[in-house]
């Protein structure tokens, strides 16, 4: 490529975007033979860990692509195919999993659980709850609690 590039014989242009595209499908080839979920797990730990830390926080797909330096669709598609849920449905499973934990252990008062693992709205923590574990966090709690005694 060089030497055709200082020689600049007629059509030399033309070479040079040969050999452009030659070097451009070689890395796509190597690009998708490589799978995406492998480029993606190099990020995933500290996007996983961040999540996990903050979820009882509003977290939104714009401020964690921001953190990996992506666009928030291409995170979002892509945290979809590595972990076949939504980052929305991930989040809301960890809080769920937390409010379920606090439900049994403490004496908190529902509301003040649903606002301690992130929901502002009350309709929603018992909307997303009652469609993830099948009850109300109520029912929960009483039926975890008479299970154990």
């Amino acid at each position: 490529m060089n030497a055709e590039r200082k020689a600049k014989e007629p059509g030399y242009e033309l070479a040079m975007e040969g050999y452009m595209r030659l070097i451009f499908s070689k890395i796509i080839r190597v690009l998708r033979k490589s799978s995406t979920h492998n480029f993606f797990d190099a990020i995933t730990p500290g996007l996983l860990e961040y999540i996990d830390a903050n979820f009882t926080q509003k977290l939104t797909l714009a401020e964690l692509a921001d953190k990996c330096f992506y666009n928030p669709a291409y995170l979002g598609r892509l945290f979809k195919n590595t972990f076949h849920v939504t980052l929305h449905e991930y989040v809301n499973e960890k809080r769920v999993a937390f409010a379920k934990k606090m439900l049994q252990e403490t004496d908190e008062p529902i509301d003040t659980i649903g606002t301690q693992i992130g929901y502002a709205d009350r309709k929603q923590f018992y909307k997303v709850f009652k469609q993830m574990v099948g009850c109300t966090p109520k029912q929960y709690r009483e039926n975890s609690r008479g299970a154990v005694q």
